[in-house]
């Protein structure tokens, strides 16, 4: 069963921003226009693109009046386990201009992403 996090930026946010990185110790990379996989030895990463407004659909409006984007994009990234998220999260190449929704769980991120960029 996979985890997941989602990825939240301004109006600038897109999944093609994910489509360059290099995934170290990826065996595979399936792209299309709103999904990329990445899939691994030991597991899977799976980005959805939230074209169709479902996971936005989730938050109150208070929740996204919080954020720091006056208009905001979502990503999905589902995840095998925590170490691929980390490997992901923690990459050179990862966007720094995101937040990340940990959906209330602490999942130990705090050193490879700013305290501030995690909604926990």
């Amino acid at each position: 069963m996979g985890m997941w996090v989602i990825l939240i930026g301004g109006s600038d946010f897109t999944i093609e921003q994910f489509q360059n990185m290099d995934f170290a110790g990826k065996k595979e990379i399936i792209k299309s226009a709103h999904h990329i996989d990445i899939i691994y030895e030991n597991g899977y990463a799976h980005f959805y693109d939230d074209t169709d407004g479902f996971i936005i659909g989730d938050y109150e409006q208070s929740e996204l009046e919080r954020l720091p984007f006056r208009k905001c994009r979502m990503i999905m990234l589902k995840y095998s386990n925590i170490q691929i998220l980390r490997n992901i999260l923690g990459a050179d190449d990862f966007p720094q201009n995101i937040i990340i929704d940990c959906d209330g769980v602490d999942l130990g991120l705090d050193d490879i992403i700013e305290q501030e960029r995690l909604l926990l």
